[in-house]
């Protein structure tokens, strides 16, 4: 029990203390109860993100996203039964009640017998583009290699995913190649097993796809070789598998303040006049999960962007799912965005 008292919140919380307490723990859940530690509801990674999905601000209270009739058990519950009608509702942690409501343990399914936090996926890192916006950054030094404090940011990636026990690597490469290839290598020095697809031309986001050949049937992260995230992949992983989608893409919650006073008219007459009014849109982070099947789809030496594969997998019926995420994110597109990791990452070694 005493590994889940920190799991614990008052009624008096907000989402956003929530996602600290998740972010805090190994254990993905948090127990929401009242002063006598009586069960009020529980709240998931999963419950977070549909949050996020729906337009919920961090700062409203933790009832707007508790799941209120979660399962439990009870004092003397039989163990076996109750991991057994957890895995049927895919639950990974399941509150135990005393006879008063009060929760005096968690049993923890996800580790009962198996390891959730590792799931088999194989992985594409998208590092073939001229990086032009970042001239003359990158004039004689391709993107994924420029340096965010001491490494290269590929090599922050590549490190992130050994690190979770994703070690089978494929990388993309076009613009002076040679030189990824003179630093990456095989991957050995990382732990990991480097592969790479030669781009002859730049086929965009996702046409380099075309060259891939699965080794099995495990799903695929794709993702852009200069997004650096703090985004646990086994989570995404597993959303991907229990939702059975076949392609997930993450987004990410874009805000911005329109500078005027938005005038809504009916007929000429005004209605109302919203003074400088923030827009919400979810925009693409650049990170996928592609079931092994649909590389199939890609046609060969053919350019082809990552949103247009999408939208077609969509038109042939393909269940395309999308993943929030709230961790740190960063797609480092402009110098201003180089600048921002380089702090950032200098913050973190401090």
């Amino acid at each position: 029990m005493d590994q889940f008292k920190n799991c614990f919140v008052g009624d008096e919380a907000t989402v956003a203390d929530v996602i600290k307490v998740l972010d805090k723990n190994v254990a993905k859940i948090c127990i929401v109860v009242d002063a006598d530690d009586r069960l009020l509801g529980t709240v998931t990674d999963g419950d977070i993100r549909r949050a996020i999905l729906n337009g919920r601000s961090f700062d409203e209270p933790v009832g707007t996203v508790m799941f209120k009739n979660p399962m439990t058990g009870t004092v003397g519950s039989a163990q076996k039964g109750l991991i057994r009608q957890a895995r049927e509702r895919k639950l990974e942690y399941i509150p135990i009640l005393d006879h008063d409501s009060r929760v005096i343990d968690v049993l923890d399914v996800s580790h009962a017998d198996v390891d959730l936090r590792r799931v088999p996926a194989e992985v594409i890192l998208m590092a073939g583009g001229l990086g032009s916006r970042l001239w003359p950054l990158t004039e004689s030094t391709p993107k994924p290699l420029l340096a965010i404090g001491e490494k290269p940011m590929i090599e922050i990636i590549i490190e992130n995913f050994v690190s979770q026990g994703l070690t089978d690597i494929t990388i993309a490469v076009n613009y002076k190649k040679e030189m990824m290839y003179a630093t990456l290598g095989d991957g050995a020095r990382f732990g990991a097993n480097i592969n790479y697809i030669e781009e002859d031309n730049a086929l965009g986001t996702a046409g380099a796809l075309g060259f891939f050949t699965p080794r099995g049937d495990r799903p695929v992260i794709v993702m852009n070789a200069d997004v650096l995230t703090d985004i646990a992949f086994s989570n995404l992983l597993l959303y991907h598998l229990e939702q059975k989608s076949q392609a997930t893409m993450c987004i990410r919650r874009y805000d911005f303040q329109i500078p005027y006073g938005v005038v809504q008219c009916e007929n000429s007459e005004i209605i109302a006049i919203k003074e400088k009014p923030i827009q919400e849109y979810f925009v693409n982070a650049g990170i996928y999960v592609l079931n092994s099947d649909l590389f199939a789809r890609v046609p060969e030496n053919t350019p082809l962007y990552m949103t247009d594969f999408f939208n077609m997998l969509s038109h042939d019926g393909i269940r395309c799912l999308a993943f929030p995420i709230r961790e740190y994110w960063l797609d480092i597109g402009q110098k201003e965005d180089f600048k921002e990791a380089q702090s950032y990452f200098t913050e973190r070694s401090q």
